[in-house]
């Protein structure tokens, strides 16, 4: 164990984690070894430290993880540790001041049957897809599987550039081996491929969601919208350096009849501190193009994943 990390933990009693059902089982083991590792204590979970884990478990839990109360599928002592730590619910409700909304939710979330009243409370605020066409057309729809999304977003506006990503099969001995695998990962959702989808339809003027932490420092988090202000072809031999990387931009040769480029997209953010540090950093390349990039605007270049296809 690092010297400095030990160092950290002197006098810690007591370890708060916000946000639990963003923490998927094998998290809860690693920080469960990894305390037990600080303190020297091993025959009490974490270290024998007091932790106290606070959120809401309704919520989805992470991608590509199992909820944080199921056991790792690599453990045999299964949800041991997660039925050690005692519950307190905590009953009042803090964000919703109006009881008749704040009751209807709580029902909502725990799964329980709506009462007549309440149901027509739910669907006195439904509007026909015309009304909304007209009057609240940026506004972000919510759909309940991820195909209806899919289904949506093609339909909804003519796309100017559709990026492809650059798939490389690693581990495999055969053509037929690597076929397969790729059909396989073509078959995934965006959720079980870490958020990164395969083709993404890009036009400027519409909003986009990042799906995966980029610079949690600088709020380029999974979930922050931005709306796209311009797409900025990257040339051969081009390095990009943002988010502390440098890559060299290298020749993508196509296998298809759709486009397979390196692209820079320039995001502008509602909150302005979003984003800022990466700004800072490209500032002198906007410069050297005032005529098309803009200083508010922010970069998001292509990312890299490693997807197993074992775990799914």
């Amino acid at each position: 164990m690092v010297r400095y990390v030990l160092y950290t933990f002197i006098g810690v009693k007591c370890i708060i984690i916000d946000e639990v059902s963003m923490i998927g089982c094998d998290v809860l083991h690693k920080i469960n070894l990894l305390l037990q590792e600080i303190t020297g204590v091993h025959e009490q979970p974490f270290g024998n430290l007091n932790i106290i884990f606070c959120g809401d478990l309704h919520q989805l839990p992470p991608a590509n993880a199992s909820p944080v109360y199921k056991g790792p599928r690599n453990s045999i002592c299964g949800p041991v540790l997660w039925q050690s730590l005692d519950y307190y619910p905590l009953e009042q409700v803090m964000r919703q001041r109006d009881s008749t909304f704040s009751e209807i939710l709580t029902k909502i979330g725990n799964g329980e049957r709506l009462g007549t009243e309440q149901i027509a409370l739910i669907e006195s605020r439904f509007r026909s897809r015309a009304w909304c066409e007209v009057n609240v057309p940026a506004t972000v729809r919510l759909f309940h599987r991820n195909h209806d999304v899919d289904a949506y977003n093609n339909n909804a506006f003519i796309p100017e550039f559709e990026n492809i990503a650059d798939d490389k099969m690693i581990g495999y001995n055969t053509l037929t081996e690597v076929a397969t695998a790729r059909r396989n990962l073509h078959k995934m959702s965006v959720v079980e491929s870490g958020g990164l989808p395969y083709s993404l339809n890009l036009a400027v003027g519409y909003p986009y969601m990042i799906t995966m932490n980029l610079d949690v420092e600088d709020g380029l988090v999974n979930g922050a919208i931005g709306t796209l202000k311009y797409i900025e072809y990257l040339t051969e031999g081009e390095q990009v350096t943002i988010y502390g990387t440098t890559e060299d931009v290298e020749p993508q040769p196509s296998t298809s009849t759709r486009i397979r480029k390196r692209v820079r997209l320039w995001l502008e953010f509602p909150n302005p501190s979003m984003g800022q540090l990466c700004r800072v950093k490209v500032k002198p390349h906007v410069m050297c193009k005032r005529d098309v990039l803009d200083l508010k605007w922010t970069p998001i270049v292509t990312r890299a994943a490693n997807i197993p296809q074992w775990e799914y």
